[in-house]
């Protein structure tokens, strides 16, 4: 017999279903019986509380609880701040998952931003720690940032800022008195 890289076909065996309708037989079993595709109890693969569960069965499946923060790969509380947020809405409103996902990375960002610059601040000034005033600093400091932020902040202080009309004028040698 040559070999012509093609593995010869065995013809499988296929069993006669005998039963009449209304019955089933071992590989057929019945939405109402609870077998394969259906019903609480018995040996169903559904999602139920079952000794096993998932592709590999058993608890090996299961994968560890993680939080919706881990999830979207942030440092803020998503869920923290979804339930604030729920509870500043009415009766009948609704709050979408990704409405807190976006809050929260939207907050760790402008908190980013705003300890970057900050931490710049402390440095140009010498400190070693940030402090109020070099907050205040950083956000009057930035245009897009102190259109965000219109709020005092407390022991911060203020902006370092002498109107021009009160500095002295400094005295100009005029060339009319060189000449002469």
């Amino acid at each position: 017999m040559s070999y012509n890289g093609e593995e010869p076909q065995v013809p499988v065996p296929v069993q006669p279903i005998m039963a009449g309708p209304g019955s089933a037989t071992a590989d057929q079993t019945s939405i109402v019986s609870g077998g394969k595709l259906g019903g609480k109890g018995g040996k169903g693969k559904g999602k139920g509380k079952g000794k096993r569960g998932g592709k590999t069965g058993g608890k090996g499946g299961r994968r560890e609880r993680m939080s919706l923060s881990a999830r979207a790969n942030l440092n803020f509380p998503v869920g923290r701040i979804h339930t604030r947020l729920k509870d500043g809405l009415f009766r009948k409103q609704r709050c979408g998952a990704s409405a807190a996902i976006y809050c929260a990375a939207l907050l760790e960002y402008l908190t980013s931003e705003v300890i970057e610059l900050a931490g710049g601040t402390a440095r140009h000034l010498k400190a070693r720690r940030i402090k109020p005033r070099h907050i205040l600093l950083a956000i009057r400091g930035d245009q897009e940032l102190n259109q965000v932020v219109n709020a005092t902040i407390s022991g911060g202080g203020v902006v370092p800022n002498i109107h021009k009309a009160l500095l002295k004028k400094s005295k100009k040698k005029s060339s009319k008195r060189a000449a002469n």
